[in-house]
């Protein structure tokens, strides 16, 4: 694959998903035919739909049904932090954090990204790269343009199967064969194929971009991609307090305030950073804890818009950091 030089935006997908589609009055097959002439025009090879779903035009139920059962939406917040969080998880971020530590500090200097949440983020994609990735991007990406209940989101995806055929047009990326999250995410960075095009790089210089092999270049290109959601490096990102008669006290809303200001309001947070700012993170939890967490939490939401997401990121970036 040759080297990628990127363009165009991403959000990775909510999960705050309604399961019951909202299917458009045509056909899936017409729906097809309507993508088939529109990648045509944009000079495209529109067989490539025909081969992925072997010409036979029927909606991917596996699809659908992972749609249904993410994590995020079906498990509590307890189940989900408790899977993210795994012994197996943060040893092997940890191994992998001392492995490459000397590439990870001179993206921290590059980019302004803390080495921990990028060894974070890749584990919690792809356990690392070891996740079973197995999905037709192809098919994965038609059928979200067609089943999904808001228009909104039917054009984004949409719009990423072009960008998954621009992949193949400039890169030779064999879209057939590559695999892909059932929302048709790609690589062990779980980049949506617009930000493939965008944000992934060469991390080692070999001349291309690879980040489906290459781990340097994973880790380099989920530095670029959170330098561009503009990541602040910080003293903490979130605090815990396990007594909440403070939070108890008053209502407070979910808008962030000064390390200062929560102090004022009297708040016992020993941070020496009096500027940074923290909002209230209360998930329903077995041990009644309170989170303030940083901007850096709102920054995850926008590669993926999941607060169990966000917050198991922030976690586990943490636990690897412990005692390192």
């Amino acid at each position: 694959m040759k080297k990628i030089t990127l363009t165009v935006l991403t959000i990775l997908v909510s999960a705050n998903f309604s399961v019951q589609a909202a299917i458009p009055k045509h056909s899936f097959e017409e729906h097809i035919k309507r993508l088939k002439l529109e990648l045509k025009q944009n000079k495209y090879d529109p067989s490539f739909i025909d081969k992925a779903f072997d010409n036979d035009f029927t909606l991917d139920l596996q699809v659908k049904k992972a749609l249904k059962n993410q994590p995020e939406v079906k498990n509590t917040f307890d189940k989900y932090m408790s899977g993210k969080l795994a012994e197996f998880r943060v040893k092997e971020g940890r191994d992998l954090y001392k492995k490459h530590y000397e590439f990870l500090k001179k993206l921290e200097e590059k980019y302004g990204v803390d080495p921990e949440i990028i060894v974070a983020l890749w584990g919690l994609e792809t356990n690392y790269g070891k996740y079973p990735i197995k999905y037709n991007p192809v098919k994965s990406l038609t059928t979200m343009s067609y089943t999904h209940n808001k228009k909104s989101r039917r054009d984004y995806f949409k719009a990423e199967l072009f960008s998954l055929f621009e992949l193949n047009k400039k890169y030779k990326l064999d879209i057939l064969q590559t695999k892909s999250s059932w929302a048709g995410a790609l690589g062990q960075c779980q980049f949506m194929p617009s930000n493939v095009l965008k944000y992934a790089i060469d991390g080692d210089m070999d001349g291309k971009s690879d980040i489906w092999t290459n781990e340097l270049d994973v880790l380099a290109s989920i530095a670029n991609f959170l330098k561009a959601l503009k990541w602040k490096q910080q003293e903490v990102d979130f605090v815990t307090f396990n007594n909440n008669t403070f939070f108890k006290k008053q209502k407070f809303n979910r808008k962030y305030m000064t390390v200062e200001k929560w102090q004022k309001l009297g708040l016992n947070l020993a941070l020496q950073d009096k500027l940074l700012k923290l909002r209230i993170y209360y998930p329903e939890n077995k041990l009644n804890n309170v989170f303030l967490v940083s901007e850096n939490f709102a920054i995850i939401k926008k590669w993926n818009n999941s607060d169990y997401f966000a917050f198991s990121v922030l976690s586990l970036a943490k636990e690897i950091k412990t005692n390192m």
